[in-house]
Formats: C-alpha cells, structure tokens, sequence
C-alpha cells in the first residue's frame, strides 16, 4: 500500500543561559530566515475516490420537480388582472364622457371576471340608471303604448328587438312589453327605444298619462 511522503520538519534548537556555546549556530539558524517566512510544509491530502465520486453525483443530481399546484394559474392570473385593470380605465373614461352603453359594457366585463370589484360595480350601476332615464325620456314614459307602423321589413333588427316587435299589440305598455319578453330593464327599454328611432313602432301616452297632463 503506497504510503504519504514523510513531511520535513526542521528543529530549531533554542540556546539558554546554560548552553552559551550554542549561541552562535542558533543566530546562523535565525538570520537563515529573516525577511522571509519559512516554507510551508508539503503536506498532502488524500481524499479517497469513493468520497469524490459521492459529492460530483450530488451536485449534478436534477432537483426534485415541483408540486402540480405550485405556481400553475398565476401568470394567468396576473395577465387577467391586467386586462381587467384597463378594461376599468376604459369604463371610467367613457363613463366621464358619458358614454354610458362603452362604460356599462366594460364595467360587466370586469365584473364577469371580478364580482367583487367594487369600482366595477359603481361604474356599472351608474351607468345603468343613467341609460335608463336616457331610454325612458326617448320613450315618453314607461307607461307609453308602442304601436306597429306597417309596411316596414324588420329584416335589419336585432334578436331582441324583433322579440319585442312581434308582442306590440297597441294594448301593452313599454314596461309591460319590457316584462313579458322576459328581458333586463336596460335591454327592453333599448331595444324599444331603437324600434322608435327607425320607424318600427309610433308610441301614444296612457290614458292615465295622457289625462295627467291635460291632453
């Protein structure tokens, strides 16, 4: 078995008040070294192969993959969270320059996403009230009366105004239409409010409306 080179290590003999004769070979010794350190010794170590072999598998072995659940949806998250963040910017902005329908439409689709958000809900309902009262001063009242103006092709109409079309009967009001369709206060009123606009439908007050205001 091969064996570790033995190590050199010089003796300093050190001269005492008994020794006088060794006075001179210990300054000799002394003034070898001075202004340089002596060597160090040449001492080896020997790591066995088996302990080498150990620490390289260790640090090249892959790390132990992550849980199924760690990190999945969050840039998901993060990029939905954006969009809604602009989406909100958007529904202020028209909501300030009242365009009520951009604003409603943006604030629902943040909603859709984010029920909680409070600005959403805010903008959302302020913009409903405001499209209401727009509608329902276009329509008269909620208690007008729509009636059909024939000769028109209703061909171009969207689904809910062809629904609400086809139950005008000169007897139901426009709140009463609005019900009966089965439709949101805000859609109805629209889309009634659109069928006036383009000559579907001529409305007529209530009696109760019409004697109200001395007509």
């Amino acid at each position: 078995m091969p064996q570790d080179p033995p190590v050199a290590v010089e003796a300093v003999v050190v001269a005492t008040p008994d020794e006088p004769e060794d006075r001179d070979s210990w300054t000799e010794v002394r003034e070898s070294w001075v202004g340089e350190p002596p060597p160090e010794p040449d001492v080896q170590v020997v790591v066995p192969a088996s302990s080498v072999e150990a620490i390289s598998s260790k640090k090249s072995a892959p790390p132990p993959p992550l849980p199924t659940s760690a990190g999945a949806g969050d840039g998901d998250d993060t990029e939905s969270a954006r969009i809604c963040e602009r989406l909100m910017e958007t529904a202020l902005e028209a909501l300030a320059g009242s365009d009520y329908e951009a604003a409603l439409m943006a604030a629902s689709t943040v909603l859709r996403a984010q029920p909680a958000n409070l600005d959403a809900v805010q903008c959302a309902e302020m913009a409903g009230r405001e499209l209401v009262r727009r509608y329902v001063t276009r329509l008269g009242a909620r208690t007008s009366v729509p009636h059909v103006v024939p000769g028109r092709s209703p061909s171009p109409l969207d689904p809910f105004s062809l629904l609400l079309l086809s139950q005008v009967d000169g007897r139901c009001t426009v709140e009463q239409l609005v019900e009966s369709a089965n439709l949101p206060l805000i859609t109805g009123l629209k889309a009634l409010s659109e069928l006036y606009l383009h000559g579907f439908v001529r409305l007529e007050l209530a009696i109760a409306e019409s004697g109200a205001s001395g007509t």
